[in-house]
């Protein structure tokens, strides 16, 4: 969402720069007087915006960022594996492993909320 906001800010800043002369104002009779040739070269930079500008890198950035939250939060549903091992550096001592699961039967809907407010900031 914030990734397409900024592209359709720049999209509009470039195409109303580039027919006025720099100026801001915009007739509606320059965008169709243009040529095919100036359009596509107004892509062509619009693009190379789009790919190099800051902002548009952190805004995909943060929408990775989300997605990867939400995966986060929905794996919480699921029980987790873990094997330790002590040993001692004493005579005598013999090596102890364990393996342990941890599943969560219930977490008084802290996974549920989890994951809810991973989708919310997914989707701002």
């Amino acid at each position: 969402m914030k990734l397409r906001f900024f592209y359709n800010l720049l999209i509009g800043l470039c195409i109303a720069t580039s027919f006025s002369g720099g100026a801001l104002a915009l007739d509606s009779w320059q965008i169709l007087s243009a040529s095919e040739g100036e359009l596509g070269a107004l892509q062509g930079l619009i693009d190379r915006a789009v790919e190099t500008h800051p902002s548009i890198a952190a805004a995909a950035a943060s929408a990775r960022a989300a997605g990867a939250d939400v995966r986060a939060a929905k794996w919480q549903r699921f029980p987790s594996f873990s094997v330790e091992g002590l040993l001692l550096d004493q005579p005598g001592n013999i090596m102890q492993a364990q393996a342990v699961v941890d599943q969560p039967l219930w977490t008084g809907g802290r996974i549920s909320g989890a994951i809810n407010r991973a989708l919310i900031l997914e989707g701002l």
